[in-house]
């Protein structure tokens, strides 16, 4: 996917056309051929389905280019997204040593500010 696509700079010349009377069905942009309900039934059906894993092996390979990056996106910030508790524990003591060991901090206060919602 370029950068263009990604900002959506490609749809300057339909935002053009809406400035000056409304869009209708004829200003679409081009629909990408990959989209089409058509095409990926004929994409997903010459995948073998004997084994879950060679499956969705060759569904992770027939589904396109953009796909496969939002996919590889997403599971590879899955571990950040899961450690990051983990991470806020280890930066908060990195910081403040005695951070989370404080008395006044925690207990009773933490929680009356917890429920007033400030």
């Amino acid at each position: 996917m370029s950068l263009r696509t990604l900002l959506f700079a490609h749809a300057a010349p339909v935002i053009r056309i809406g400035r000056r009377r409304p869009v209708t069905p004829d200003d679409m942009l081009p629909f990408d051929t990959r989209l089409e309900p058509t095409e990926s039934e004929r994409m997903l059906a010459a995948i073998p389905t004997d084994s879950i894993w060679r499956m969705l092996w060759h569904c992770y390979w027939s589904v396109g280019t953009p796909a496969r990056r939002t996919l590889a996106i997403a599971l590879g910030r899955l571990p950040l997204v899961l450690l990051s508790p983990l991470l806020l524990r280890w930066l908060l003591e990195h910081f403040h040593p005695e951070g989370l060991k404080c008395p006044k901090c925690g207990g009773k206060r933490g929680t009356q500010l917890a429920l007033s919602g400030d």
